[in-house]
């Protein structure tokens, strides 16, 4: 699943909405551009594929999903892969400058989609129509700092989501990791090996990632390391039924060393 070499850089031509709120822009700001730019190289797409062995397009097409909405597409590696696997995807993503290298590496691909600047807390304003499915991956909600913006956005999902639609929604281990038990997922999600991950200034209320590219360049995320139980609990009080997990794309796992943990959720009926 290589990405082509000759990508170009491209303006964003899409309908997009603006992120509403100074929250919004704290934890988008965080992806410098220079960043983003790493970013593909942190992933390594074909690593992240030969790792996830179709998971994602399996565990849709058996439920039935043909509408998909990555509400955290970053630089669009899993709605470019939903897309070829014959999903109709629409991406939206909090930062500009991951939705522009969505679009970048999209046409680089050769798929069509729209792509959307969005704020999760205010998805309904720009993004129209319901989905069978929203996906928000890559430890994402962790960005949303307070039980409030959770809540809202855990809301806005459900209004774009038809009835019985599935939320896909993962997390870095946190329990893990404030536990120091943590088992770096570096064969997992991230699969660059020119990239090392750390963790800094831990604490119930925040957990620093800080990425050293091995030609010296380092950036950091500030992220709030919100637990399983208290992500599924918050999952449920927004209205989803809760399925099932996953840590690291298997059903049985050990939580405190897994490094990712996917939770799968049901939209109940309003």
């Amino acid at each position: 699943m290589s990405l082509p070499a000759s990508s170009r850089t491209i303006s964003m031509e899409q309908d997009i909405v603006e992120p509403a709120t100074s929250a919004a822009a704290d934890f988008a700001g965080q992806y410098h551009r220079s960043f983003v730019e790493r970013w593909d190289e942190l992933i390594n797409w074909d690593g992240r594929a030969k790792a996830e062995n179709g998971f994602f397009q399996k565990l849709l097409k058996q439920r039935g999903v043909n509408t998909v909405l990555d509400a955290a597409c970053g630089t669009g590696y899993h709605a470019i892969d939903l897309s070829r696997a014959g999903f109709a995807v629409t991406a939206s993503d909090g930062s500009a400058t991951m939705v522009e290298r969505t679009i970048e590496n999209a046409r680089a691909c050769g798929q069509s989609m729209l792509v959307y600047l969005a704020d999760w807390r205010s998805l309904t304003a720009g993004i129209h129509g319901v989905f069978d499915a929203v996906i928000c991956l890559g430890s994402s909600f962790c960005h949303l700092r307070s039980e409030a913006d959770r809540q809202a956005a855990l809301a806005q999902f459900r209004w774009v989501l038809k009835p019985g639609g599935l939320l896909l929604i993962d997390q870095r281990n946190f329990d893990a990791i404030l536990a120091g038990t943590y088992r770096p997922a570096g064969n997992v999600a991230y699969c660059g090996k020119t990239v090392r991950v750390e963790f800094e200034n831990m604490s119930d209320e925040n957990v620093d990632f800080v990425y050293s590219f091995a030609a010296a360049e380092q950036y950091r995320l500030s992220v709030h390391p919100i637990r399983a139980a208290a992500l599924r609990r918050a999952i449920e009080e927004a209205g989803f039924e809760y399925l099932n997990a996953y840590g690291d794309f298997e059903e049985r796992y050990d939580p405190l060393t897994c490094g990712f943990v996917l939770h799968v959720c049901r939209n109940r009926a309003r």
